[in-house]
């Protein structure tokens, strides 16, 4: 917490007079941005900032020397030296929001805020770093970049660097042809960076529970054996399951919703006959056994599908079907062919009576607007 200071006259006066001999521009405007609190127990025990300065015995005409005078180059070239000296900054952002005349005068007298600055002596490049331009990019420069990036620690993935550097993935894929190319440019293996996922943080039971539904749909085991090692194993949600709930572990997925004693090590709520009776379950009661259906509806049995079998497609030929059947796209000719002659019928007269209606009401809105026009 900042020390409160109780302001005095003889306080007041002791500050200017330390600000005055270290060459500190005492104007009212520096003041104002820089030394508010002086600037209000001067105003308050003086009357005005003026008085305050005339009271500490210094000139106060002499103070505001940067303020409404006439520029020349040698007097821009003094200023910016001056604010050089004091650390003050020199960017044009900065410049303009502060000190508007110095850097108009700068402008004019020199052509550029760049060029005053490297008049007085002062290199641009420290005060205002070069950006990038259109053009700027390489592959030497792009593979340096990831090399960068990569040391720091930054998920290098399509998806993380697309949103965290866009610059980066566009120059990667006009230089380099493409993200997978500009990683293998830079010697990393692009297969190891692309199925990289950063940990997840759990932050309440909610996060917790979520994620245990989650891995239950993709068929992974949910015993804390194997969350501590394996091939499927997540200790960051075991070390967070253990932390929230009292009883740990077995009471997250209660929470969740699941019976702790059908937990089964590893796979074996799965089986490959298991897969291929829920399969032609499904066929039953009239699913489609598309990959993008059953991904949608049964998430569980697709990853123990892939498993199992190598591919979706493969489970599906091995229960009997043909796959191939199953991923025809559903069109509305294809729908037409499964309709029975009584359906088309009703659905021929239900369209009928839909023209009428619509034309019907063409007619009445026609009739209405021409009756408002006669009115007129």
């Amino acid at each position: 917490m900042p020390r409160v200071i109780k302001w005095s006259k003889e306080l007041v006066v002791e500050k200017i007079k330390v600000l005055y001999s270290k060459g500190k521009d005492l104007s009212y405007r520096n003041i104002h941005l820089f030394y508010r609190s002086l600037q209000n127990a001067g105003e308050r025990y003086f009357g005005s900032w003026r008085k305050s300065v005339g009271a500490a015995g210094i000139d106060y005409s002499k103070t505001a020397v940067f303020l409404r005078q006439r520029w020349n180059k040698g007097k821009i070239i003094s200023a910016i030296k001056w604010r050089h000296k004091n650390n003050e900054r020199l960017n044009p952002a900065y410049l303009c929001r502060n000190h508007r005349a110095l850097y108009g005068a700068a402008c004019h007298h020199f052509g550029s805020w760049k060029s005053a600055v490297e008049k007085a002596g002062i290199d641009y490049s420290q005060i205002c770093p070069p950006q990038i331009k259109k053009g700027w990019w390489s592959k030497k420069r792009v593979a340096a970049r990831i090399r960068k990036l990569a040391q720091i620690g930054v998920a290098l993935s399509y998806g993380s660097i697309s949103k965290s550097h866009p610059k980066l993935y566009g120059a990667a894929c006009r230089c380099c042809g493409g993200w997978s190319k500009a990683i293998e440019m830079a010697g990393l293996d692009y297969g190891a960076i692309r199925f990289y996922r950063p940990p997840r943080i759990f932050k309440t039971k909610k996060d917790v529970t979520t994620a245990i539904i989650e891995r239950r749909d993709k068929g992974l085991p949910l015993n804390s054996q194997s969350l501590a090692s394996g091939k499927h194993h997540d200790q960051p949600m075991l070390d967070a399951a253990r932390k929230m709930f009292k009883s740990g572990w077995k009471e997250a997925l209660l929470v969740a919703g699941l019976d702790p004693s059908t937990i089964y090590l590893n796979d074996q709520r799965w089986t490959p006959s298991l897969v291929l009776k829920e399969i032609t379950t499904l066929k039953q009661k009239g699913e489609r056994l598309n990959a993008q259906n059953i991904k949608r509806i049964r998430k569980d049995l697709m990853h123990a599908g892939v498993r199992y079998f190598g591919t979706w497609g493969q489970a599906v030929e091995a229960a009997g079907m043909s796959y191939q059947t199953e991923s025809i796209k559903w069109t509305y000719k294809a729908w037409l062919k499964t309709l029975t002659p009584e359906q088309l019928a009703t659905i021929d007269q239900q369209a009928r009576e839909f023209a009428l209606t619509m034309r019907r009401r063409k007619h009445e809105r026609a009739s209405v607007k021409g009756a408002k026009k006669g009115n007129r």
